[in-house]
């Protein structure tokens, strides 16, 4: 697991911001691909708030954040796999992990068809650590994921991605 510092960081999440319910809104209207929904690095579970109440929601993060929270370490354990995960959202994860390209890698074994995500890439928000949006998307594509769509929402990207499988199954 991570350091107990960086950990406790992530317990208590004071003040959510306007912003984060945006984007977890915004997120959740673009879900499309039927089954369960993971929310790796879940938060305060802003998406579930917008789902259907008929969609499975399973938060994933750190710290256990209610009784249903899965507790993963993304720099170091695997990801849960569950059954009927339809959609993979990651909100406001990839810019606090230590290898995110790894991380992405990961992301096909949860078994999701659908990966909505946020990330800001250094070349278009001007920060000097991170992956460029080039190398974040060739790092997707490389997991088996094309994008469908990428929408500027509340000081974010976001990025709908879809298996390369969908179409082959739909």
């Amino acid at each position: 697991m991570e350091s107990a510092a960086k950990i406790a960081r992530w317990g208590v999440l004071r003040n959510e911001k306007r912003a984060w319910r945006v984007r977890a809104k915004a997120a959740a209207k673009m879900i499309e691909v039927p089954g369960g929904v993971m929310d790796l690095g879940c938060g305060n579970m802003l998406v579930e708030r917008f789902l259907s109440r008929r969609r499975a929601y399973l938060p994933v993060d750190c710290v256990q954040r209610d009784h249903r929270t899965v507790i993963c370490d993304f720099n170091t354990d695997p990801l849960p796999v569950v059954e009927d995960c339809g959609v993979l959202v990651v909100l406001g994860v990839l810019e606090h992990l230590e290898q995110p390209k790894e991380f992405i890698g990961k992301l096909p074994s949860c078994g999701a068809l659908q990966w909505v995500i946020s990330y800001h890439p250094a070349d278009v928000f001007g920060s000097v650590r991170g992956m460029l949006e080039g190398e974040f998307i060739q790092a997707v594509n490389l997991a088996g994921f094309s994008l469908k769509d990428r929408v500027h929402v509340a000081q974010n990207i976001l990025y709908d991605f879809r298996s390369r499988l969908v179409g082959k199954l739909v």
